[in-house]
């Protein structure tokens, strides 16, 4: 007997079976959903703001790098590099948090001369998510 048939004859006999077993088929779904939404809540996290922008050609060298991301940070575990077109690394000093902004990781910059300069950023997460990603921006000969 197939299921349709069976559904067709209870809900026949009993006309809140047919509710009821309407509703189980909702039940996956409903999980699936809720698997869907915690997965969610505890994604990586990702840029939502840099400075300099990605892409983006400047007249004027930068005196740090600041990336917002779409939730909290932690020191420990992430990082920020810039390394020239030649491939050196730039900065100094490792990343940090500051202060009152637990999403924005930041990392102060020398003095850059113009050329091509490529960020790499590590992001870690309270719950433990690590994501990473780079971008470039140039600065503009004068």
């Amino acid at each position: 007997m197939n299921a349709h048939r069976l559904n067709t004859m209870l809900s026949d006999e009993f006309p809140s079976a047919r509710l009821l077993t309407g509703l189980t088929s909702l039940v996956p779904a409903g999980v699936l959903l809720g698997l869907l939404i915690s997965s969610m809540a505890s994604a990586h996290c990702w840029p939502v703001d840099q400075s300099p922008s990605v892409g983006s050609t400047l007249e004027n060298a930068p005196s740090e790098i600041r990336i917002r991301f779409s939730q909290p940070v932690r020191e420990a575990g992430s990082t920020l590099l810039v390394k020239n077109d030649e491939g050196d690394r730039v900065e100094t000093a490792p990343a940090r948090r500051p202060d009152e902004e637990s999403d924005v990781l930041m990392i102060s910059l020398p003095p850059l001369t113009p050329g091509r300069y490529q960020v790499w950023w590590t992001a870690m997460t309270f719950d433990g998510h690590q994501s990473e990603g780079d971008y470039f921006f140039s600065i503009r000969s004068k």
